[in-house]
């Protein structure tokens, strides 16, 4: 039987560590635990939009966009800015992720 176990270079592990302390430390400085949960509807909305991103050619802005412009009331230019970041974040990642595995 073949052990084939997928390998991923320290790179990758150094950038997600990284970024997760600057979303932490900035979460810790900025946010406190009442904006989190009066903000749960736009993580709902990106877990479904990261879904459709990555079973479609669509990006995750096809669902975040109308959305949050439509039922959560954004207004659009700051919904496409953030929708536009968050899938940037994700393809960067998904990227680094490839390039590791070689």
């Amino acid at each position: 039987m073949l052990n084939i176990k997928p390998r991923v270079s320290k790179l990758y592990w150094f950038t997600l560590f990284v970024g997760l302390l600057f979303w932490a430390s900035n979460y810790y400085l900025h946010f406190n635990a009442e904006q989190l949960t009066a903000s749960w509807k736009t993580g709902l909305t990106m877990l479904f939009g990261s879904f459709v991103a990555g079973s479609t050619p669509l990006g995750g802005w096809a669902v975040a966009f109308p959305i949050l412009t439509k039922v959560l009331a954004v207004p659009a230019e700051d919904a496409k800015v953030f929708s536009l970041f968050i899938q940037s974040i994700g393809m960067s990642f998904a990227t680094l992720f490839f390039i590791s595995k070689k």
